[in-house]
């Protein structure tokens, strides 16, 4: 009997620390998790909070192109960013389902996807399920409908597997995350994209400046056949009933095409996609559907989905003027322009100044080492007669080298007050301006 004993307590303690691991892994996630999780994590702890401080009037959801193209800086202090990356109408029906039970119902809801995430499941097992972001019910949910349906882009005996193996922290799933971020690696990083999300409103997606390849299967140009997923069908449908359900103004728009990627889709793939979304329409009348093809010029965008700060201005700017709701504000003038600072401040283009300070609460000083350095590209100009600006020339300004510089400086509307101020360089080869 006490060899038996001794055998039971032995084999306690070996497991201790199998216990400890998974203790670690419950409750650090932070410590050890690659970057896109604080982002979802600060997305779920805002929709599960019962805490709110304000009232946001218009949410906008979907995936990784409206996160980082509609940005509050741009928009609203009264808009919430509930998009983000990866994310398809499954999770998005789950997340306004916890989003008001928790939180007063918005005025109006914008929905925007990249045709990509009706038709796969790029991120269902890797962030999902991963991450634990559903609860085990409504992930369980989505696993019986998809094996009902036969749908294997959410279920299969692997994806089943992965269901209770992530919900249970089994360490060979996390163990690769947590060598990579040795251990706690991860946290510092981890936790200012979190803390950044939440000062955004919800916005994270960190985009750039450069235009890069076209080569990115978001696009409606790299689809071959624009065919919904039955799920993403199922959930995209309850999703607007849940919303029209509770009397929200339900705005279904497009993300912006790229010019050249927009040359390039399929005809029967373009009628495939509008198709579909003339038959959303069909089947909720009361939602209001833009058809309309938003295009951008490609020095608009990073790759062929995602925009830069320039395309993110460009497509605020668009929805502000044809939606007033999406940029409702309680501010005053001087709290509008230090919103907008904001975003200039982290753009790195004069377009994207340009494009924002079209707003009348700010007032714009170009300073520059000779006056027709600012007109040199053509885009600039255009941008130029929309803005109110006062261009002085300010000899001591000057760039090393061939490279002019321009110097803006932004104040509040009809003060002396400088929010901001900021300098770029023209490189007349390709009429492209840097800020430094």
């Amino acid at each position: 009997m006490k060899n038996i004993l001794k055998l039971f307590v032995k084999g306690i303690l070996t497991t201790i620390p199998l216990w400890g691991v998974i203790a670690y892994l419950y409750l650090f996630p932070m410590n050890y998790m690659d970057g896109e999780y604080p982002y979802w994590k600060a997305n779920k702890d805002f929709i599960s909070s019962t805490e709110e401080e304000n009232y946001y009037s218009t949410l906008i959801l979907g995936d990784s192109v409206p996160n980082g193209g509609l940005k509050e800086s741009l928009l609203s202090n009264r808009v919430y960013n509930l998009a983000v990356g990866g994310m398809k109408p499954v999770e998005t029906y789950y997340e306004m389902m916890k989003y008001l039970k928790n939180h007063e119902k918005p005025k109006s809801v914008f929905i925007a996807y990249a045709p990509f995430h009706f038709t796969t499941n790029d991120c269902w097992t890797a962030r999902t399920l991963y991450f634990n972001y559903l609860s085990f019910h409504d992930a369980k949910e989505v696993n019986d409908l998809s094996r009902q349906l036969e749908d294997d882009l959410f279920y299969s005996d692997e994806i089943n597997q992965d269901l209770y193996s992530y919900r249970l922290r089994r360490p060979d799933k996390y163990l690769p995350a947590l060598f990579n971020g040795n251990f706690d690696g991860r946290k510092q990083s981890n936790t200012e994209g979190y803390n950044k999300t939440l000062s955004h409103n919800g916005t994270y997606v960190g985009v750039g400046n450069d235009n890069h390849s076209n080569h990115d299967p978001q696009s409606l140009s790299n689809i071959d056949s624009f065919q919904v997923d039955p799920v993403n069908d199922i959930y995209y449908n309850k999703l607007i009933n849940l919303l029209t359900d509770n009397n929200i103004d339900t705005y279904i728009i497009q993300c912006p095409f790229k010019e050249s990627c927009y040359d390039e889709i399929k005809p029967e793939v373009y009628k495939e996609f509008w198709d579909y979304f003339k038959n959303i329409k069909n089947k909720h009348p009361d939602v209001i559907m833009d058809m309309d093809a938003f295009i951008l010029p490609d020095n608009c965008f990073i790759d062929a989905a995602h925009l830069n700060y320039y395309g993110s201005a460009r497509w605020c700017h668009y929805l502000s003027e044809k939606y007033p709701d999406i940029a409702a504000s309680t501010e005053t003038i001087e709290e509008k322009a230090k919103r907008l600072a904001s975003f200039i401040d982290e753009s790195q283009t004069l377009e994207a100044l340009l494009e924002a300070a079209q707003d009348e609460s700010l007032d714009v000083k170009l300073w520059a080492s000779d006056d027709s350095n600012i007109n040199t590209d053509e885009n600039i100009s255009k941008l130029l007669r929309n803005t109110r600006y006062t261009a002085l020339k300010k000899p001591n300004v000057d760039a090393n080298g061939d490279v002019p510089l321009i110097q803006a400086q932004i104040y509040i509307q009809g003060t002396s007050e400088k929010l901001t101020e900021k300098n770029y360089t023209i490189d007349k080869s390709d009429a492209i301006v840097h800020s430094y």
